[in-house]
């Protein structure tokens, strides 16, 4: 699985398309899925080092909870949400 989608967004009659980043579900290391870097309290600070049994990175895998979006717009997919995120997850935005 990637880590990349496209989110249509309709509003009022209209589409568009968004690139956005999205965490991987299937991402797992010792201490947890991709939710659990999402909390500085928790792994957040150790994105760049924690790597699950295929070696990939948690920073590269969960690219929304680590902040290390690309893409500059974040799909939440428990929530359907879509938001702007890189260097904060803000403009939250429902599909």
């Amino acid at each position: 699985p990637g880590t990349a989608v496209t989110v249509p967004v309709c509003t009022m009659g209209s589409c568009r398309q968004y690139e956005a980043c999205m965490d991987r579900w299937d991402f797992s290391t010792d201490h947890g899925s991709c939710d659990v870097y999402g909390d500085w309290t928790k792994r957040m600070g150790y994105c760049e080092s924690d790597k699950d049994v295929f070696g990939t990175l948690a920073s590269v895998a969960c690219p929304v909870s680590c902040d290390t979006c690309p893409l500059g717009k974040c799909y939440i997919r428990d929530s359907n949400t879509l938001m702007q995120c890189a260097g904060g997850k803000l403009g939250r935005r429902r599909r």
